[in-house]
């Protein structure tokens, strides 16, 4: 007696498969707990310390860079969200630098060292080849600016 109609029955049953396919198919961003820098090495890089000043010439040139370098993959705004990730499928997704946990969790020395040297497993290449040092931790300095703003001094 109470049945529920076929008509609601398929239309139900093929909503939940869509859904279900479009969850499978999301490439979702590896979790920021884990680091990408190798483990005899993450100590030492931990401690490397960003040699460029945070001042507004250090943003503007590193929101240069990565519009030049990054947007394609982390999106305008660094939400692992740009537009190769929606022609490509890229998985694990590009990091979402917008994310307070990834910003508290990693160091810039270990930013700067993926940044180097790449991240095994995942599509971020070597930058070394195409930017100096320098550029990298001008890079590091941007990608720090698109995450949460720290909470102002009482």
């Amino acid at each position: 007696m109470n049945a529920v109609p076929a008509r609601v029955t398929v239309w139900l049953g093929g909503s939940f498969a869509v859904l279900l396919t479009a969850a499978a198919e999301a490439p979702t961003e590896r979790d920021v707990r884990t680091p990408r820098v190798p483990s005899d090495r993450l100590a030492s890089v931990k401690q490397w310390i960003n040699p460029v000043p945070a001042n507004q010439e250090t943003l503007a040139r590193g929101k240069e860079l990565f519009t030049l370098a990054c947007v394609a993959c982390h999106g305008p705004d660094g939400k692992g969200d740009g537009p190769l990730t929606k022609k490509n499928r890229i998985d694990p997704s590009p990091r979402n630098f917008t994310n307070p946990e990834f910003q508290h969790l990693r160091t810039d020395g270990e930013l700067f060292w993926v940044l180097k040297q790449g991240s095994h497993d995942t599509e971020m290449m070597r930058m070394e080849f195409f930017f100096t040092d320098e550029e990298l931790w001008t890079l590091v300095r941007y990608i720090r600016s698109l995450g949460p703003r720290p909470a102002p001094s009482p």
